[in-house]
């Protein structure tokens, strides 16, 4: 049996590979069964695992995306019991069961149960402290999926360009790496310059601490965001619609935060993602995932309703300056642009709590 844990665009072909080592492929189609967690249990597709392949020695049952969050009425405890209890008897003999997830609770009995019976290969990325990707971890995914490829000898430097722009969603980012190398034009270089002009900045960490500098009215650690970025490379254009877009979500927090406990916002993200969350808006939930809005509503309530909709509106401003005026440098723009959000005199909101 195995458990592969990630995000798919990086299990899916080790899952393959896994499979066509044990079926052929021309016989998959009568000895493979693939189901999508929510439309059947584990209790299920262990059950398939004994009523299929009744003329072939090898078969597997894959179910794909399975989480241990509630959902498709499902009991993430009651259902991995169930499974426990029914996996006593054992998998039918020549037959495996592969479950891939894109999380797993290695604290859990089911995770245990699958080290001890069958195989866990985890290809998630290793991550920091703070919850994020591990650069280090992000700058080897990039180097063997270029490898992959076909790319040959690239440079760290290119290397470290492409995870400075990583974000936080593997598939995402592995995607913008295959369409990055494809995009090159014959005779081109692919090199760190190279990337900084056509790979998109997949990262938005930069906006919570230029949105949270500006909710301060901190002009001085506003710049300092603003001035690292331009010397990087960005692109004064690209980081206006991060900008934003990221203000256009919080102005919306913003509305649904007024009905929020401040208290729950002044707790622990994981508290809030297990109660609270589940009273919010159901479109709002729709949007973000529990801990992404924690983190939008708390730093929402950093600005004033009529505050934040005027910083919105200074980011269309500035976004029109920069289209319409050439030779002025875009530091200038962005500059009158801070001084306006941060302008001396405001009263700073009262914050909840530190991000």
């Amino acid at each position: 049996m195995l458990r592969a844990v990630g995000d798919s665009v990086l299990v899916d072909p080790v899952v393959h590979a896994w499979l066509d080592e044990r079926i052929a492929r021309d016989r998959q189609e009568l000895d493979l069964e693939v189901h999508r967690h929510g439309e059947v249990t584990l209790a299920d597709a262990l059950a398939a695992t004994r009523q299929m392949g009744m003329f072939s020695a090898d078969r597997a049952v894959w179910l794909r995306g399975y989480t241990q969050r509630a959902g498709a009425g499902t009991d993430p405890a009651a259902e991995s019991d169930a499974f426990l209890a029914a996996a006593e008897g054992g998998v039918a003999a020549g037959s495996a069961l592969v479950v891939s997830a894109a999380e797993c609770d290695r604290r859990s009995k089911l995770y245990r149960w699958f080290s001890k019976h069958g195989e866990v290969v985890d290809l998630r990325p290793a991550k920091d402290k703070n919850g994020k990707i591990d650069r280090a971890a992000l700058a080897d995914l990039a180097a063997r999926r270029l490898e992959a490829a076909g790319a040959r000898k690239v440079a760290r430097a290119t290397i470290d360009a492409i995870a400075l722009r990583a974000g936080n969603a593997v598939g995402e980012f592995v995607q913008e790496i295959d369409r990055l190398w494809l995009s090159l034009p014959d005779g081109a270089k692919f090199d760190a310059d190279f990337v900084r002009g056509a790979m998109r900045d997949l990262s938005g960490a930069w906006v919570f601490d230029m949105t949270n500098a500006l909710g301060r009215r901190d002009y001085v650690a506003a710049r300092r965001v603003l001035v690292d970025l331009l010397d990087a490379g960005e692109a004064p254009l690209r980081m206006v619609a991060l900008l934003g877009n990221h203000l256009a979500v919080l102005v919306d927090a913003r509305r649904v935060a007024a009905g929020v406990d401040r208290r729950a916002l002044g707790g622990r993200a994981d508290a809030f993602t297990k109660g609270p969350y589940e009273d919010l808006p159901e479109a709002f939930r729709k949007r973000h995932s529990p801990f992404r809005a924690f983190f939008l509503l708390k730093e929402s309530l950093n600005f004033g309703g009529p505050e934040l909709l005027d910083a919105h509106r200074a980011v269309l401003d500035l976004d029109l300056a920069l289209k319409s005026t050439t030779g002025v440098p875009a530091i200038v723009h962005f500059e009158g642009f801070l001084m306006r959000v941060c302008a001396v005199g405001r009263r700073p909101p009262r914050r909840v709590a530190s991000r």
